[in-house]
């Protein structure tokens, strides 16, 4: 079944999102990430005023979070946060649709930030379009040591080329 990606995400739907990460957690958070679910929200809810929110829902389940942030008129950084039984069906359909109204607004850049070995997003953004360009060495920490994170943007005209939208 195909998504359906609305705009914002639910407020009181960050709990389920906090359950989502809890089985990779390793994966997605370094060690400055909320610690409790309750931090989650709040730091979710805080946010509210500078991002834009889209839920996704399949199957009439709501499975996913997808966040983006405007830096200037042009560029804009985003994230993304599936339940595992949403990886391979529902991801692409809905990263798409959100990208495609976010360049449709005028945005030409959107910068994604996955660590050096979550491998699978990388992937993931690789076939959208997403271009690595760099690592960025000590960028955080995780589990006390340092974490390199991967500098990953997705262009506008790469994407409307590669017929996402």
């Amino acid at each position: 079944m195909e998504p359906t990606v609305v705009s914002p995400f639910p407020p009181e739907a960050w709990p389920s999102a906090w359950a989502w990460i809890q089985t990779f957690q390793d994966r997605v958070c370094d060690d400055y990430a909320p610690k409790t679910c309750a931090d989650f929200v709040a730091q979710q809810i805080a946010r509210a005023g500078l991002v834009r929110t889209w839920g996704v829902w399949a199957d009439g389940q709501l499975g996913g979070a997808l966040e983006v942030q405007a830096l200037s008129p042009v560029t804009a950084v985003a994230h993304l946060l599936f339940r595992r039984s949403f990886w391979g069906r529902c991801t692409r359909p809905a990263a798409a649709a959100v990208f495609g109204e976010v360049f449709a607004g005028g945005v030409e850049k959107i910068s994604l930030f996955p660590f050096t070995d979550n491998h699978q997003v990388r992937q993931f953004l690789r076939a959208l379009g997403a271009v690595e360009e760099g690592v960025l060495r000590a960028q955080t920490r995780r589990g006390g040591k340092p974490l390199d994170v991967v500098a990953m943007a997705l262009f506008k005209e790469a994407f409307l080329c590669r017929g996402q939208h």
